[in-house]
């Protein structure tokens, strides 16, 4: 089954939901390259969905975390739940299935439904030829 593929566009943002953490007190998710290792995230939240400072006191089993993605490079990505056991030292609990970033696929145009202006301030969907389904949400 093909990887669904992202069209790259400026800013990218994503959704990602744990919920049967450890509780450990510096559980997080952050998006990476795949292949990059684990100091080299693109974004990064604790489980409550922030970087606070200083670290949180009490550990979290669930949690939905936004990560954001700005002028990505084209290539597969994924996220990855993580737990600090030192400094920059992390051990990676999940990891998502890959997401891939893409260049548009020329020849492709949209279609707005009647009364409807085309833009890409909103969500689209679209189905490409020899393609899987593609979602872009600006």
């Amino acid at each position: 089954m093909p990887v669904p593929t992202i069209i790259k566009l400026n800013t990218l943002s994503f959704t990602y939901t744990i919920t049967d953490g450890p509780a450990n007190l510096r559980d997080w998710v952050g998006i990476f390259r795949i292949g990059d290792d684990n100091t080299r995230y693109l974004d990064w939240k604790y489980l409550a969905n922030n970087k606070q400072s200083p670290r949180p006191t009490v550990g979290a089993t669930f949690g939905t975390v936004n990560l954001t993605l700005t002028d990505p490079a084209l290539g597969p990505y994924q996220i990855r739940f993580n737990t600090a056991v030192g400094t920059n030292t992390f051990f990676t609990l999940k990891v998502s299935d890959p997401i891939m970033i893409g260049a548009f696929p020329t020849g492709v145009t949209f279609t707005a439904p009647p009364g409807v202006t085309p833009n890409l301030d909103s969500s689209w969907e679209m189905n490409v030829p020899d393609s899987a389904h593609i979602k872009i949400t600006p």
